[in-house]
């Protein structure tokens, strides 16, 4: 019984001290909000805005080419041959790939 009177005068002792490390303890690990999750969720919104930079990068680029298409022929035209392979009648069109069917390089052979 002696032992369980000598702990708990620490205790009662450091009460305070144990209070605020069980408190920190809870919010820096332990909760919903706790610093890790926060550190991560900071993370994901870093990359989250990486990506909508990313988007409105390819949306400026679209509406610059779909006003270059709307204000030209020449652009309509390059279009319609480098990626539909349009042509007029008099036309041969070859088109040279570097890569294979199965997406693989010319030269290059992958054992399976």
């Amino acid at each position: 019984m002696a032992c369980f009177d000598n702990i708990w005068n620490v205790l009662g002792r450091y009460k305070h001290l144990i209070i605020i490390v069980v408190g920190l303890l809870f919010v820096g690990v332990l909760s919903d909000t706790s610093l890790r999750a926060l550190m991560k969720l900071d993370a994901e919104k870093r990359n989250l805005q990486a990506e909508v930079n990313y988007y409105i990068v390819k949306r400026q680029e679209a509406e610059r080419q779909l006003n270059a298409l709307q204000s030209s022929r020449e652009a309509v035209e390059k279009v319609a041959r480098e990626r539909y392979f349009m042509k007029y009648d008099d036309e041969d069109v070859f088109v040279l790939s570097s890569e294979l069917d199965n997406g693989q390089e010319e030269g290059f052979s992958y054992a399976k």
